[in-house]
């Protein structure tokens, strides 16, 4: 009978250890998915800001190439009207030689 209580008494002690095993694992179980919870909104508004962030670049890099294609649009014309005035100044100076030759012939 005494072995039988000694018995009793030991698994009554594992039974509590258990126990106690089983809650403390349980709390930190517990613990991890809320600080796995914590961490996923974090990364989730941590992803949202950067997709904020990306669309506002995006639209700053599309104001630049537009900016970018209206000052090649404008270099071009700009190329043009010098090439034209390149052309007319030629032409003038050609104009003032024929008069000037034209002058030394009439003197």
């Amino acid at each position: 009978a005494e072995e039988l209580r000694h018995l009793i008494a030991a698994m009554q002690n594992e039974f509590q250890r258990l126990r106690s095993s089983k809650i403390q694992a349980e709390a930190k179980a517990e613990k991890l998915q809320t600080d796995l919870s914590i961490q996923q909104q974090e990364m989730e508004q941590h992803f949202e800001n950067l997709s904020m962030e990306n669309e506002r670049l995006k639209s700053i890099s599309n104001e630049h190439q537009v900016n970018l294609e209206n000052l090649n649009a404008e270099n071009a014309r700009l190329e043009s009207v010098a090439n034209e005035n390149q052309a007319n100044f030629a032409r003038v100076l050609n104009k003032v030689r024929v008069l000037e030759n034209e002058n030394r012939s009439l003197q």
